[in-house]
Formats: structure tokens, C-alpha cells, sequence
């Protein structure tokens, strides 16, 4: 459970280095990209938080990393296709990702909490959180 959330967070934290570069082309402002990906990043948690009556579960971190994972592919094959992929492609896919990450967090923290004893929660969550982040500095 460490490895996937190491693997899954090191991910989100390396799109974070590189949207701006990958959304320059783009006419908008970039404190504006800004805002639409944290909204994005929102809606997935009130998504969640709306659809968490009907219990279900873990299913909900399923979709959010296949959301993640067909975002991340969508741009690994505009950038694959083309040296200047089409920015608003780039933004449909970035807005996915921030969406899913919104899912994926809240989701993630309600499945320690039933699988890892209180007593040792924060630790354990802080080690892989240390691995995590420095995933990205070797990329």
C-alpha cells in the first residue's frame, strides 16, 4: 500500500513541475490555469464527498487512479504524436488529473485510516510522504 501511494503521489507531485511548460501555449493567464486546476482539484473532493453516501468504498480511489492514468496517457501520446500538442487537449487531460487527485486523496486517507493503526498513522504517512517527494527531484 506504501509503494502504490509512493508510486501514485510522485506522479500528481511531478505534474505540479511540469503543467506551466506544458500549458504555455495556451492565451490564457497562467494564474487562471491556476484557479481552473484547483477548481478542478475541488470538484473530484465535492464529487466524492456527494457520491461517499451511497458507501462505496474503495471503488471510488479505482476510478480516480483510471481517471489519472488515462490523463497521464492522453498526454504521453499528444507529446508522442506531436512535438506541440494541441494546448487545449493538454488542459482537458491537466483538468482530469487535478479532478482525479481531488478523488484520490481524500479516498486514500479514509483507506489508512481502516488499514493502518492509529497509533502509527502519522508516521507511516510521513515516511512514504518523504519518499514520495523526493521521487520527482530525479526526474
Amino acid at each position: 500500500m506504501g509503494a502504490v501511494q509512493s508510486l501514485i503521489e510522485a506522479s500528481i507531485f511531478a505534474f505540479v513541475v511540469v503543467w506551466p511548460p506544458l500549458l504555455m501555449d495556451l492565451s490564457v493567464p497562467q494564474g487562471v490555469i491556476f484557479a481552473m486546476l484547483m477548481g478542478s482539484l475541488s470538484a473530484g473532493a465535492a464529487t466524492l464527498h456527494s457520491v461517499s453516501k451511497y458507501n462505496v468504498g474503495s471503488q471510488t480511489l479505482l476510478v480516480a487512479l483510471h481517471l489519472a492514468t488515462l490523463a497521464f496517457l492522453v498526454l504521453t501520446v499528444l507529446q508522442f504524436l506531436s512535438p506541440k500538442p494541441p494546448p487545449v487537449l493538454s488542459l482537458i487531460a491537466a483538468l482530469m488529473i487535478e479532478f482525479a487527485a481531488g478523488i484520490y486523496f481524500p479516498s486514500f486517507g479514509s483507506l489508512l485510516s481502516v488499514v493502518v493503526p492509529e497509533s502509527v498513522r502519522a508516521s507511516i504517512a510521513n515516511l512514504y510522504r518523504y519518499v514520495t517527494v523526493s521521487k520527482p527531484y530525479f526526474l
